[in-house]
């Protein structure tokens, strides 16, 4: 068992619910960063609207996994970090075979130095999060789509 009392399936379910709070409030122009007012600013139709509100989503995930109360999420999740942390519980790095370190979106420690890795992305960009299967340390990797903009 890869967390207690089915934690790995609760804690899915809750960056589900995160992923969707981000997307509404960049759609609702009530997220707050300098991403997000860009977005707000933009017309749906500019060539640059759907990468912008795909990074001002991201940024506000990582702002409501950082601000969620103790306890909600597991301590040790990691956004956007492929370096090792050893101090999360997360010993392995994910340096790809050339050198790149790779910057999974998000990161669960699991048991015996194994990870769950997620991925935030939109259905049209599904696929990206198959890159970290091939790291042996990672266990499950699991795509969240955040909804397309109204």
């Amino acid at each position: 068992m890869w967390l207690k009392d089915g934690r790995f399936e609760e804690i899915n379910g809750k960056l589900g619910v995160i992923t969707e709070r981000a997307a509404y409030n960049v759609d609702n122009k009530v997220a707050p960063g300098d991403m997000a007012r860009e977005v707000a600013d933009m017309k749906p139709d500019d060539p640059l609207y759907r990468l912008k509100r795909g990074s001002a989503i991201h940024l506000e995930v990582k702002r409501l996994i950082t601000e969620a109360p103790s306890g909600e999420l597991d301590k040790d999740i990691a956004f956007d970090k492929g370096r090792a942390l050893p101090e999360q519980r997360m010993p392995n790095s994910f340096t790809d075979p050339d050198g790149t370190t790779l910057r999974p979106d998000i990161r669960l420690p699991l048991s015996n130095g194994h990870e769950a890795v997620w991925d935030i992305t939109s259905e049209g960009q599904a696929g990206h999060v198959t890159k970290y299967g091939n790291f042996p340390h990672v266990n499950s990797i699991i795509e969240i789509y955040y909804p397309s903009s109204q």
